[in-house]
């Protein structure tokens, strides 16, 4: 059995704390928002938009709850360790898928949710959802763990030992799906500011605002994702030497 070096131990315990910052970033924002919610979205009349926000925002609360019993439990074994890898990473794909739902419907709606653009960030969606959960099913499958109760009883979790890399296609996806959303805000928040003869953003107006958060939004996710292909795409080379 392969057994993780003191190199790989330590970038563990890193991991470990990156994993937990989250859950307090994401208990912290649900606190300061949580009475826009009631306002805006509890007291409204109920529709699509409040289903996928209900599913964007608390199923994430099970992931990562999950996540931190799986870093902080001891004596974890293995079986348990997969099948709580597999929870987590479909939990994580149904996440993202809604998230990205609910911003096309915003590029579907600057758009003037036209029949051309309905078919095509339809066909976009669907396309990427399928890539998206074949690679992940293939990734999660090649995953393996060594629980280390078996190596060092004293620190939780488990250790994964590596998989085929294929995680780093499906953020490769995710990224070319966000650069071709990120595209269409831009062409129209370009076309809006030479309608409007000024290529400044109206603060006062609503259409100005929503173009510019749609646009701050996919430029975050853009950069996000292409972070964690270059990531992955490292570790798989250092696996690869090793």
């Amino acid at each position: 059995m392969e057994r993780p070096t003191l190199q790989g131990l330590s970038q563990l315990r890193q991991e470990e704390f990156l994993r937990v910052s989250p859950l307090a970033l994401f208990v912290y924002d649900y606190l300061i928002t949580f009475g826009d919610e009631v306002t805006f979205i509890w007291a409204e009349p109920k529709s699509i938009g409040t289903f996928l926000y209900f599913l964007a925002r608390y199923p994430a609360f099970v992931d990562l709850v999950l996540s931190l019993y799986v870093r902080i439990t001891l004596g974890l074994p293995v079986q348990q360790c997969v099948a709580l890898d597999h929870v987590m990473g479909w939990m994580f794909l149904v996440g993202i898928a809604v998230a990205e739902i609910i911003m096309i419907m915003r590029v579907w709606s600057l758009w003037g949710r036209t029949r051309f653009m309905t078919i095509f960030l339809s066909i976009l969606t669907v396309a990427t959802l399928i890539a998206g959960v074949t690679v992940l099913g293939v990734s999660r499958e090649s995953l393996t763990f060594v629980s280390m109760r078996d190596i060092a009883p004293n620190i939780s979790g488990c250790y994964p030992l590596g998989s085929n890399g294929a995680m780093s296609v499906d953020y490769a996806i995710l990224m070319g799906f966000e650069a071709i959303t990120l595209t269409l805000t831009l062409v129209k928040c370009i076309r809006h500011s030479q309608l409007r003869g000024s290529h400044l953003i109206n603060p006062t107006s609503l259409i100005d605002l929503f173009i510019r958060d749609g646009v701050i939004y996919f430029v975050g996710l853009f950069a996000i994702s292409f972070i964690n292909v270059v990531m992955l795409m490292g570790n798989s080379q250092l696996d690869a030497i090793a």
